[in-house]
């Protein structure tokens, strides 16, 4: 995954100053701190694992802005309604970061092979980038999360085992 770059994480920022600006306009009820949640996801989503700082330092921002928008808004006859919904909003914010940084993580944790693999046609060794030839299993091993077992299929054990391994018969 591509990082972002600074502009959009900058325009992420700008967002978040905008939707503060809005949420100390408008009347204390208006769930305008749904606005928030646009920046961090856009970040959360779009960053790489190493940019997660990002994703919290916005959201330790919006949550603050949120309450802070709470106090500037104009007053309003119904305190209580907005006191639960900027509660929802915090928790929401929270909910989003922490599933945001558990994906990154996994993220930095999966290992992929891409590419042309150059392979032995007959010993099945595989070149690494320095030229030297490993086994397949060691170096899938070494590059993968994935473990092998040995076994062996119908054809190579009645080639090289014929006295002891007999072919399944096919019904």
């Amino acid at each position: 995954m591509a990082a972002l770059g600074t502009g959009p994480v900058t325009a992420a920022y700008v967002l978040v100053l905008l939707t503060f600006g809005l949420d100390a306009v408008l009347p204390l009820g208006t769930a305008i701190w749904f606005f928030y949640l646009i920046p961090i996801g856009f970040v959360a989503m779009w960053s790489s694992p190493k940019q997660s700082s990002h994703v919290m330092i916005l959201a330790a921002i919006c949550t603050v802005l949120t309450w802070v928008g709470f106090f500037l808004s104009p007053p309003d006859d119904n305190v209580w309604p907005a006191i639960v919904n900027r509660l929802f909003a915090v928790t929401v914010i929270g909910i989003t970061v922490m599933l945001s940084l558990a994906r990154k993580r996994v993220e930095d944790n999966l290992k992929v092979l891409e590419g042309l693999l150059p392979i032995c046609s007959y010993c099945k060794k595989i070149r690494d980038v320095d030229g030297y030839w490993e086994q397949i299993e060691r170096y899938i091993a070494a590059r993968s999360e994935a473990d092998f077992t040995h076994g062996m299929c119908p054809d190579c054990g009645t080639k090289h085992f014929p006295d002891v391994y007999q072919k399944p018969v096919r019904v």
